[in-house]
């Protein structure tokens, strides 16, 4: 769950959040074999966070993200869905430590 400024709570869904990384991972030709490498962790594990058997830590997903060109909130969020809360103080100081 993500706790949202106004006790706002999402709770986040791990087989979508891999389904985006895997898709944004082939559409940028890139193994899994790579992407694993690149943010240091084995391509099992790797393939566990696509499939939505393990649930990846905020690092590991700034790391995916980084490691795609993308956002955290590309994996998180549908894009099609708009969201006006913002995340609380928590997630915002973890988000500026990985300078996003």
């Amino acid at each position: 769950m993500v706790a949202l400024k106004e006790g706002f709570i999402m709770e986040l869904n791990y087989c979508l959040i891999g389904k985006r990384i895997r898709r944004y991972r082939l559409s940028k030709n890139i193994t899994q074999e790579e992407l694993a490498f690149r943010i240091d962790t084995s391509a099992s594990y790797l393939s566990k966070i696509e499939g939505g058997k393990k649930r990846p830590s905020l690092e590991k997903l700034c790391g995916i993200a980084d490691a795609l060109g993308i956002t955290v909130n590309d994996l998180i969020y549908d894009s099609s869905q708009s969201y006006t809360n913002l995340p609380n103080k928590e997630f915002n100081e973890l988000l500026s430590r990985n300078n996003l």
